[in-house]
């Protein structure tokens, strides 16, 4: 994202009232297609960059009648769109699509000719399948010539952009992406599938959320509903794997304490549905939902597979930040049986003396920073903001904004991780207004406490004072148009989940605060920093002349506020 472009972003206040675990499962699925034809094809041509779900779907069904009605509950086939992909023209041709995957290997599957698959026993022609990976010269031969189908992942450059696309519009984890597989949220693959006449990929189900465009040939797809909802696996007794079943059947019985390791016979409760997808068709069905494919006829789909982390794991981390601020709880656990001291005794004692307090709360892990890359959200709306660019210090200064690059990496190297990733550094000049509302106004304001805020000097100090200031570090004060600009680190969540590797990117959001020197935003930066614990009214705030440094910490989440 250059220079000059604007998204529209939409920033939700987190409200707190969630809906309590007994009610979390997904009710069943009464019927599992929704068909849609469209009677007037398109003749578009969609470049890469706007192939998306909110282009993908008709005025009759767009994203936001998908995304209330059909997602997670049913499958979709959108027929006769007819788009024109030029931009996917590279897909379809398997020697380039071998040579440029983000695969290690091409996959290609080997239908064993004397294991019969007994647990899809209705299924016709079921052989249990191998998959094998070989170099992208063999996959051509064996595809061309031994009528093998193959799975390979698209090109990084072609997967980078869609799964951002896609995660952006259907609000998988907040559209949080890391193309090189960062701590993000949001997480996805482009899976390309070249399929061979009469291939059968017998039934199973994904844990993914799938889209699916048929670039070339023709496919039958076989869907049933599933007892699960949110499985946290996939079930695939297609394969010839049996290491895989165990850790399989324990997930899904999460879901489903009576799932047995078999496709369910086909009734009034798990009906069978066929469809037939063709050129140009778009297809989406459900984590959970069991399918087998059949090829027709030859040819090269693409699925965007979807997936992303759960609420139990966001609230654990965010749990264990905030009671990693209690000496207690950072002890390594010990079992000192030679003195009578157990670790489930010591454990005990540490729950016990949390007395029932409720360390954490939702807006204290989803702040409205989380949301920051997002370009479509549901209901629309919000302000135009300019993308930060890092790309010349000088353009930067007269912007506001203070490049603050790493010195070992180039400038365009920095400027590519930081729209790439939305777990980058956002870099905020908190003298200029914040264009965001997300200020309720009916409690009070109070510190979050997964929040940490450090100044600058903290961090480069030590080093500046032993190079005598030569060290270009992560952060640095820096002069705009005559001001004398202090900077501070802000870190939400940092929960060091990983002890042996310190890597700021941990936390959930990390920002860059620049203010003038002794301005209203630095004494309310001031104040923020040395009292972390502070709770005060609103008005407090306001008459304090600290209006925008409040917006701007709302939108961080540095502040939240609270009804109690």
């Amino acid at each position: 994202m250059g220079r000059g472009k604007k998204h529209k972003l939409a920033v939700v206040a987190a409200t707190g009232n969630e809906r309590p675990l007994k009610s979390a499962k997904v009710p069943q699925r009464a019927d599992p297609i929704v068909r849609i034809n469209v009677p007037s094809p398109s003749s578009s041509s969609l470049p890469l960059s706007q192939i998306s779900p909110s282009n993908l779907f008709p005025e009759s069904h767009n994203l936001k009648k998908f995304l209330a009605s059909t997602f997670r509950k049913k499958a979709c086939h959108i027929k006769g769109a007819k788009y024109n992909f030029p931009s996917l023209d590279h897909l379809t041709d398997r020697s380039l699509l071998y040579n440029n995957t983000s695969s290690d290997a091409v996959h290609v599957w080997i239908k064993d000719s004397g294991i019969s698959n007994s647990s899809n026993s209705n299924s016709s022609n079921s052989k249990l399948l191998h998959s094998i990976m070989v170099p992208p010269d063999q996959a051509t031969i064996l595809n061309a010539h031994g009528n093998h189908a193959t799975y390979c992942r698209a090109p990084p450059e072609t997967e980078a952009v869609l799964v951002q696309n896609f995660l952006n519009d259907i609000g998988i984890g907040c559209g949080r992406y890391d193309p090189d597989g960062g701590n993000e949220w949001g997480r996805g693959e482009v899976e390309m599938f070249v399929g061979t006449t009469n291939h059968l990929t017998d039934w199973h189900f994904d844990f993914q959320e799938n889209f699916t465009i048929q670039l070339s040939g023709v496919k039958k797809w076989t869907v049933r509903k599933s007892t699960l909802s949110s499985p946290v696996l996939g079930v695939t007794p297609h394969y010839l794997n049996n290491s895989v079943v165990e850790g399989q059947i324990l997930s899904a019985k999460l879901s489903d304490p009576s799932f047995t390791y078999t496709t369910p016979a086909s009734s009034p409760d798990f009906p069978t549905e066929e469809i037939i997808v063709g050129p140009g068709d778009f297809w989406y069905f459900p984590a959970g939902m069991w399918h087998k494919v059949e090829t027709i006829e030859a040819g090269v789909s693409m699925n965007i597979s979807l997936m992303g982390r759960c609420y139990a794991d966001i609230y654990c981390e965010g749990l264990a930040a905030a009671l990693r601020k209690e000496d207690g709880w950072r002890e390594v656990v010990v079992d000192d049986l030679e003195n009578g001291k157990s670790a489930v005794g010591r454990l005990g004692e540490l729950i016990k003396g949390l007395d029932g307090r409720r360390l954490v709360e939702a807006n204290m892990i989803i702040t409205p920073a989380v949301s920051i890359r997002r370009t479509v959200v549901e209901g629309g709306g919000g302000d135009e903001v300019e993308d930060e660019d890092e790309e010349e210090d000088e353009e930067e200064e007269e912007d506001g904004f203070v490049d603050i690059s790493s010195s070992d990496e180039s400038d365009s190297d920095a400027s590519d991780s930081a729209e790439s990733s939305p777990d980058s550094t956002i870099y905020i000049d908190m003298s200029a207004p914040c264009p965001h509302s997300v200020l309720k106004g009916s409690g009070k304001l109070i510190r979050n406490p997964l929040c940490q805020i450090l100044k600058e000097e903290e961090i480069n100090s030590y080093f500046s004072s032993l190079t005598k200031g030569k060290t270009k570090t992560k952060t640095k004060n820096s002069k705009t148009q005559g001001k004398k600009i202090v900077s501070f680190v802000v870190n939400i969540n940092y929960a060091g989940r990983d002890i042996h590797d310190n890597d700021f990117n941990k936390a959930t959001t990390r920002a860059v605060v620049t203010v003038p020197l002794n301005s209203p935003e630095h004494q309310f930066m001031i104040a923020l920093w040395y009292q972390p614990s502070t709770q005060m009214d609103n008005a407090f705030y306001f008459e304090q002349k600290f209006e925008v440094g409040i917006k701007w910490a709302l939108w961080l989440g540095v502040l939240v506020e609270t009804e109690s």
